[in-house]
């Protein structure tokens, strides 16, 4: 088990490209998942995640373009100011409304998950432990990273439009 410090184990933030309008959350050493509705990019009003076993998967606002996630492990539920602390942008195109919530129950059997788009983006990030887990997601600006890649004739979306946080934590907590 990982060192626990006030129950956080560990954050980790990257920028990176969305392709296909999709990037999931694997744990080490299984499959990607088939996406449950391949349309889910480009209908950004459906919801935001979809959690099938080893699988977390995250549905971007645009088929192609750049997302910022935060992601962090927990060993028990995050205090509320955590949970609830909204997710930041300074870009004039996103309205602070545009932002969309969810939490879902997904089972990872390994304690390390991979973060992938068509490639992997990171690998090695640290669970408290394999098994079910709650994932709290929140994203800002699903719909301008939509609109910019509407607006772009269907080439790329401005990058820094979407930017997601995504807390996990043992459901047996």
């Amino acid at each position: 088990m990982t060192q626990v410090v006030d129950g956080f184990l560990e954050r980790r933030s990257h920028e990176f490209r969305v392709q296909y309008g999709a990037f999931a959350f694997t744990a080490a050493g299984s499959e990607l998942a088939e996406v449950p509705d391949r349309d889910l990019a480009l209908a950004p009003d459906l919801p935001c995640v979809a959690a099938v076993p080893d699988n977390l998967l995250l549905s971007s606002g645009a088929y192609y373009g750049t997302v910022t996630c935060e992601y962090q492990s927990w060993a028990g539920r995050p205090p509320s100011d955590v949970l609830n602390d909204p997710v930041p942008s300074d870009d004039t195109r996103v309205d602070p409304a545009d932002m969309d919530f969810a939490e879902v129950s997904v089972f990872f059997s390994s304690g390390l998950l991979d973060l992938t788009s068509l490639d992997q983006i990171d690998g090695g990030f640290p669970l408290a432990a394999p098994g079910a887990h709650h994932a709290h997601v929140r994203v800002v600006g699903r719909r301008a990273a939509h609109q910019s890649y509407l607006d772009s004739g269907g080439l790329r979306a401005s990058p820094n439009l979407e930017r997601w946080r995504i807390l996990f934590w043992p459901a047996l907590v």
